[in-house]
């Protein structure tokens, strides 16, 4: 019989006098919400174009080498299939990607598995693929580099190595570590590995061609200007066809092609004085950025680097408490940050709730009575072991690059009162959209159901899919570093702002009247009844070329978290028993969509550190391409008791409405069932004499955590043969 799943979800209730048609602070239904789980919700494919061609893309097999030869003419001979193009059909020197120095199409060097070298057109997307495969290429091998030792071997970085230490001294400067003056210094080494984006729409778009060349692309992306950028100087096969063309990876080639969270290897250096404070540390991050390392690009996800950081930071306290025999817990809250400390970049923290989220998290976690619950259980049970761990988190706001921390909108009021909002977000299912209805509808007084948006576009125009209007605003930042709400939210309301100071005269001279009143007479008065709106959020940029710090966000969102698992550590399976998280989001707009955020993330989180594993050949040729291989978190994976509530109190005056971002921060709370599990692992080890640190690497796959758990039986598996006399299955990234 299964086990019944718990959950509860607490947070603050809007103040008793607040109007009832002001939806901020409600917990309000995802606007998508049930086309989203009724299957109505219209996606890039299955938008239904007539005369719509399709293409396919023909891919390297291999990572590293030298395109010699394309035959496409057993291809061409299929039947349906109408066209082929390579780097000949696009402008010399074109390059895509936010460096701009990707090709379109291989042109000679091939720099990873699964890089497009040409593209199929045909009839149907069935027909397309079979030509691509069809296509002959020939090609020389080189000796690809894969993993970072590799890197680091043939001095192969991406950019010079770039520094930051908190003296903020000049990059050339050598930060001299007295190390003999501290009283203790730990140093080791760890690994976290990648993380497939696995979203459930692959990449895919639809290219419309329209009267003068104007060209409508559909896209499955989070970043709309991105896209229309990329596609200038490009191939126009829709010209060219006179004809929409659609491409729609498949899985198995869309895993290959795209990139992944970066893996990272961390050297690290500690020193802790007699108290244990620590009082120096120096740590070397290499991440492996892939692409010219012969692997697909890497491409950030939630988080940015901060999880593989932070994961980092976690991991040398639990060195240094378990090498100096400290409570971990202890030497956690000794060193925990307080109100105006200022961090290694340069970046002082105000409203700095970190140690409110940990004593709430200890309090209604019943911690410290379940961490003696659980030896008392370790004690009674010789190979199902369980681990507690707690741990907090602390995320800045902002795009790094300062110039992408803007967002403009475009409100429009019709007669009738209805309202349009456009804006530069893209709605993914975080609930960006709903958010912004609260928004309007607050600063223009009006009742929710008054306000309405449409899709995300770059144009302003009537589509011809569905002769709906599109507006929006040019120059829109990516979707992006968890500032959806906060940019674009405050561009809707600097438009609303707007709007109301030009109602002023006419709400002056009948204060009485309502809202449909007050606009239609401002129509009669021929007042502009649209605005545009503009919203910056605060960032500094910090100087890793030069080492100088700064104020990198206008604030951080902090968190604490408290995980149970259960391990069986002779199979190395382990279940996650009870996870309690206490989040601030400072005055939350919207309660319910937030604490959606809150589990999902620490969810993907979670299949971060135990599961999502990348398999990569020893040549560079991908081999988790699907869900076969790729396991991501399921349902059955959800913690068997899940408790989110919201910190009470708290308010952020950077923040639209004094709230704060949602979408990444959770997210490294997710390594929190990792370190419970490396505490089952220790409870194990240390009733068979293996007492001290051990190094545990991320992720804590099955395999990883049987081979943690050193016993007689482990000891009789046979030894890998010496690095360098055999060929592995796979590499570490």
């Amino acid at each position: 019989m299964s086990e019944e799943l718990v959950s509860t979800q607490l947070y603050q209730e809007v103040p008793a006098d607040q109007p009832a048609h002001d939806p901020v602070g409600r917990a309000i239904a995802h606007v998508s919400g049930k086309k989203h789980v009724t299957g109505e919700a219209v996606y890039c494919d299955d938008i239904q174009v007539a005369n719509c061609l399709h293409m396919a893309f023909v891919m390297s097999p291999i990572a590293a080498g030298t395109l010699q030869s394309i035959d496409a003419s057993d291809a061409l001979a299929m039947d349906g299939v109408v066209g082929y193009i390579d780097a000949d059909d696009v402008q010399e020197g074109v390059r895509i990607g936010h460096h701009n120095d990707t090709p379109v199409f291989v042109n000679d060097r091939i720099t990873y598995h699964g890089q497009p070298i040409a593209a199929i057109i045909a009839q149907n997307h069935e027909t397309a693929r079979r030509a691509a495969n069809a296509v002959k290429i020939e090609y020389t091998r080189d000796l690809p580099l894969i993993t970072i030792e590799d890197a680091v071997e043939a001095d192969s970085y991406l950019l010079r190595p770039l520094s930051i230490h908190s003296s903020l001294l000049d990059n050339e400067t050598v930060v001299k570590n007295d190390w003999s003056s501290y009283d203790h210094v730990v140093e080791g080494e760890i690994r976290m590995g990648g993380q497939e984006h696995f979203y459930l729409e692959t990449q895919q778009c639809v290219v419309i061609p329209h009267e003068e060349d104007e060209l409508e692309i559909i896209s499955s992306s989070q970043g709309a200007n991105d896209v229309q950028v990329s596609w200038h100087g490009t191939f126009f096969l829709p010209l060219t066809y006179r004809k929409p063309v659609r491409i729609v990876l498949e899985r198995y080639d869309d895993m290959a092609m795209t990139g992944t969270r970066h893996p990272f290897r961390f050297d690290y250096k500690v020193a802790l004085d007699s108290s244990g404070k620590f009082r120096d540390y120096s740590v070397t991050a290499y991440g492996n950025c892939g692409h010219t390392l012969d692997l697909s690009l890497g491409v950030v996800r939630e988080g940015f680097g901060g999880p593989q950081g932070m994961f980092c930071t976690e991991t040398l306290v639990k060195h240094i408490a378990e090498e100096l025999d400290l409570d971990h817990d202890k030497l956690r809250e000794l060193n925990m940050y307080k109100e105006g400390e200022c961090t290694p970049f340069g970046m002082h923290l105000r409203q700095c709730n970190i140690r409110r989220t940990w004593n709430e998290c200890k309090e209604t976690s019943n911690y410290e009575r379940r961490l003696e619950l659980v030896k008392q259980f370790n004690r009674s049970n010789k190979y199902i072991k369980r681990g507690i761990y707690m741990m907090p988190t602390r995320f800045g706001i902002g795009f790094g690059l300062k110039q992408l921390n803007q967002a403009g909108a475009l409100v429009m009021v019709y007669t009738d009162g209805s309202v349009l909002v456009s804006h530069g977000g893209m709605e993914m299912g975080q609930g960006l959209h709903t958010k912004i209805l609260q928004i309007a509808a607050r600063v223009l007084d009006i009742p929710i159901e008054l306000v309405h948006i449409h899709e995300t576009a770059t144009d302003k125009r009537v589509s011809i899919l569905d002769r709906s209007i599109r507006l929006q605003v040019p120059n829109a930042s990516p979707t992006a570093a968890s500032v959806g709400s906060d940019m674009n939210g405050l561009a809707v309301q600097d438009a609303c702002n707007k709007l109301l100071k030009r109602l002023e005269p006419i709400k002056k001279a009948n204060p009485k009247g309502t809202w449909v009143e007050w606009v239609r007479q401002a129509y009669v008065e021929r007042i502009s009844l649209s605005a545009t709106g503009f919203g910056i959020i605060h960032s500094e940029t910090v100087d890793f070329f030069n080492g100088r710090g700064a104020e990198m966000f206008g604030y951080c969102v902090y968190g604490s978290a408290c995980c149970e698992v259960e391990v069986d550590c002779l199979t190395g399976d382990h279940r996650l028993l009870r996870t309690d998280i206490v989040m601030d989001v400072g005055d939350s707009l919207n309660p319910a969509i937030d604490i959606g955020q809150i589990e999902g993330a620490f969810v993907q989180g979670y299949g971060l550190f135990t599961m999502e594993e990348i398999k990569v050949r020893p040549d560079g040729v991908r081999l988790s391409r699907g869900p076969g291989v790729y396991k991501i978190p399921s349902a059955d994976d959800a913690p068997r008791h899940f408790n989110v509530r919201l910190l009470k109190g708290s308010s952020n005056r950077m923040g639209i409405f004094s709230s704060k971002a949602v979408g990444e921060p959770p997210l490294f709370l997710g390594a929190c069932a990792f370190f419970a599990i490396r505490e089952a692992v220790r409870s194990f080890r240390l009733e068979h004499g293996l007492k001290g640190y051990f190094r545990f690497d991320s992720p804590a796959t099955a395999e990883q955590i049987r081979l943690a758990c050193e016993d007689e039986v482990l000891s009789k598996v046979p030894k890998l043969p010496k690095k360098g006399t055999y060929t592995p299955w796979t590499v570490t990234l």
